[in-house]
């Protein structure tokens, strides 16, 4: 996907059906796409990153606050994954109001994903080999994120910039988050 689309930066994406025998692995998140639902989610409140057609990123706080967001017009792009882990420069974690109950989100260390916004509304992308939610909220905070969330992680954490991998998935995936930067 990232040498596809000629990306800057690639990070994995959503949730999906990895374990599935089909050659289809759906995303369990809402994916828009130039300002069209790719994806839609079961009705979940967990967290979105939106890159807005002005140019902005934000991190939405589940379907509810997207589908406002979708109505005005404002969504370029958007990605729901979740947990939150940061909000106004602070760790704010709370997978179980986003419906998570895995074990594997809720206490587990593992291979981690984070997308997350600065005061100057700089991208921040980050992976980490193994860490608890917490944890990963936690360096999104040091690496100067006012807004954050988690992406999928374990096997499917991979993140790509300048043409290599820097993190190398261990799975192929359905979905991923890509900048393209104009040349």
């Amino acid at each position: 996907m990232a040498e596809r689309s000629k990306a800057a930066v690639a990070v994995n994406g959503t949730f999906f059906n990895a374990y599935s025998t089909t050659d289809v692995k759906i995303p369990y998140g809402y994916i828009v796409k130039s300002g069209k639902v790719i994806y839609k989610a079961s009705g979940d409140q967990r967290a979105v990153f939106v890159y807005t057609n002005t140019g902005d990123a934000l991190i939405a706080d589940g379907e509810t606050e997207l589908k406002k967001l979708l109505d005005k017009g404002l969504v370029e792009s958007a990605l729901q994954a979740g947990p939150r882990l940061v909000r106004n420069g602070k760790v704010d974690t709370n997978p179980t109001a986003e419906g998570f109950k895995d074990p594997k989100v809720l206490t587990n260390r593992a291979a981690r994903s984070a997308v997350g916004i600065t005061a100057e509304g700089k991208l921040l992308i980050a992976t980490a080999s193994s860490a608890t939610i917490k944890e990963l909220a936690e360096v999104m905070v040091k690496l100067g994120a006012i807004e954050a969330m988690n992406l999928d992680g374990g096997a499917s954490s991979g993140l790509y910039a300048n043409g290599k991998y820097i993190t190398t998935p261990g799975r192929d995936l359905s979905n991923a988050l890509v900048a393209v930067f104009p040349s």
